[in-house]
């Protein structure tokens, strides 16, 4: 069996900045998700509604999981912030934006 050591060396490995490893369970401090939701703040993300529940606890989705691993990649940028441009008329552009596409991982 794979170690969360061995998990971890591979998550960095593969460039990902932080990788975290914990037990499935419920997250009842996710209930606030579905009062975000009843409320029409998703907005037109429509996958927001359609999975708000099952967001809650992964065993809805795998009853078999036993663990969850996290990944993170650090949105740093040698770019300055929009407030400091000094330039209220410039466009700026999402710092997650200037990097890889997370959705090609």
């Amino acid at each position: 069996m794979i170690t969360a050591l061995e998990i971890k060396a591979q998550a960095l490995e593969l460039g990902f900045d932080l990788c975290g490893i914990a037990p499935v369970g419920s997250l009842p401090e996710l209930g606030f998700l579905r009062e975000w939701v009843d409320h029409g703040y998703a907005g037109e993300m429509s996958y927001m509604t359609r999975s708000a529940d099952r967001r809650s606890d992964v065993r809805a989705v795998l009853p078999s999981a036993r663990s969850v691993v996290m990944l993170a990649t650090v949105y740093h940028v040698d770019r300055p912030y929009s407030i400091e441009t000094g330039k209220p008329t410039e466009a700026s552009i999402a710092r997650y934006a200037w990097g890889d596409d997370y959705h090609q991982v």
